[in-house]
């Protein structure tokens, strides 16, 4: 909590005890830590990979998965959010992943909102040449439909990857249709 108050004390040189208290946390299964993991999704980019680095996507997906009380709305009002950062945005559709393939939310509303990102973003990438330094978030979205195995999102995926919407560098078509 404090960290995402005022972060300024973590970003102190050797400063790691907030990432220390992140992987306890989320291997006791704290539920008390889902709220401040959230809200350090909230801070501006620059923070958050200061902060975390490639504990993003190395441990904070993952604590953030194990911490969640079952209130999913946050994390999806993160997720859904456009104007938040595109690689919080992918994080936490890999956390929010995890929660389903464990059994632990419904996989209906996931393929909901993954269907409706995806489409928004391949209406952008339609629209658009050059998409910036950010990677473009349906990657994000296709690995996930893979990772739970969504029959649901197969025939839109298979017609991002038709209009060469999806980096093969992220996942390739023939490894989406095997998995």
């Amino acid at each position: 909590e404090d960290v995402a108050r005022d972060p300024s004390q973590a970003l102190q040189d050797e400063y790691v005890l907030h990432d220390f208290a992140m992987v306890l946390l989320g291997h006791w299964r704290d539920t008390r830590a889902y709220r401040p993991l959230l809200a350090l999704a909230r801070l501006p980019f620059e923070t958050v990979d200061l902060l975390l680095g490639d504990l993003l996507f190395e441990t904070y997906d993952r604590a953030v998965a194990s911490v969640c009380d079952g209130d999913l709305a946050p994390l999806i009002a993160i997720v859904d959010d456009d104007k938040a950062s595109v690689w919080v945005r992918m994080a936490l559709i890999d956390a929010w992943a995890l929660r389903v393939i464990e059994g632990d939310a419904p996989a209906g509303p996931f393929e909901d909102c993954l269907l409706a990102i995806g489409e928004r973003d391949a209406a952008r990438l339609r629209g658009v040449a050059e998409t910036g330094n950010e990677p473009p978030i349906i990657d994000a979205v296709v690995q996930a439909a893979c990772d739970i195995g969504s029959e649901r999102l197969r025939a839109p995926v298979l017609g991002w990857f038709d209009e060469d919407l999806i980096d093969q560098r992220s996942i390739g078509r023939a490894e989406f249709e095997r998995d």
